[in-house]
């Protein structure tokens, strides 16, 4: 089971666990700003999006 983990940086892999893109792996490309509420992160599909930060959680193997 994955841990959430909200202190992203660029090029970690992440889990999509909510909306459109939800189960797929991506990696985290532009943080949010430190106002914002959005990172862009690549899909495992090739798509760029903007998701919420509560969106995306660090990828993180199961103990």
């Amino acid at each position: 089971m994955a841990v959430v983990d909200h202190s992203l940086d660029v090029g970690d892999d992440v889990h999509v666990i909510a909306g459109p893109h939800q189960g797929h792996r991506a990696t985290v490309v532009q943080l949010a700003e430190p106002t914002g509420s959005r990172h862009t992160v690549r899909c495992e599909d090739g798509q760029t999006v903007r998701l919420s930060k509560v969106h995306v959680q660090r990828a993180v193997p199961a103990r």
